[in-house]
Parts: structure tokens; sequence; C-alpha cells
């Protein structure tokens, strides 16, 4: 298309695209350099994580407890909740997740040399 002429921004209303990702296509020589990766974001409550998990595994179980603690304060009670709530789950007894479709097109359509020792293994049970 910009060889034929036509502006990025053109594209990328024509394409449904924003107009970085068009930018992103067109500085890539090859397909495989617009492929990103998706790193987890930090959080406000990772400082407060290691506190967390060390009372929870000590006993105190009560999220109304962890977060009057003078470390986690009430304003990360949402994010203390949900990360409590993960801490409860039993991974052993949960049945595994299902890979999502984001997770088998990254496996598709990474080089196979990049994939870690756990996507090869997702992969293959695919």
């Amino acid at each position: 298309m910009l060889a034929q002429g036509r502006s990025r921004r053109a594209i990328a209303r024509h394409l449904g695209w924003g107009l970085n990702t068009v930018l992103r296509y067109e500085n890539a020589s090859r397909w495989q350099d617009t492929i990103r990766e998706n790193r987890p974001r930090p959080s406000r409550l990772d400082p407060y994580k290691p506190y967390l998990e060390r009372r929870f595994t000590e006993g105190c179980t009560s999220v109304t407890e962890l977060r009057t603690g003078r470390r986690a304060g009430s304003r990360h009670l949402r994010m203390v909740r949900a990360h409590i709530a993960t801490l409860r789950r039993n991974p052993s007894a949960a049945p595994p997740r299902p890979a999502t479709v984001r997770q088998v097109t990254g496996w598709l359509t990474r080089h196979p040399a990049t994939l870690s020792a756990e996507d090869r293994i997702g992969l293959k049970d695919l």
C-alpha cells in the first residue's frame, strides 16, 4: 500500500490498525520483527508481595488482617484480595488451564529456537 502511494494514516484507517502498528510493519525487514514480547507489567503491590506471602505462610489468611498490617495499606485492598486468592488456590488439585489463542499463536509464529522449555512442552502437547 505504501508502494501504491497511500499515506500511513490512510493505511491505518483502511486496515483498522493504529498508526504505530503500521509504522512497526513499515520499519520491519521481516514479519518476525513485528512480534513483541508480552512481559508482565509491574504492579504497585510488588513491593508488598514478599511480606504478604510470608504472612500467608505463617497462617494469616484474612485479607482484612493482612491489609491492616503496617506494610500493605488499605489503598491496595483490591490487589491484596486478588493476590491472596491466587495464594489460596491449590494449583496441584486444579486441572491445567488450556492454552490461550494468544499463546498458541505465539508458539506457532516464533522461531523454535526462541521458545522456552515450557513453551516447547505446550506446543508439543498441542
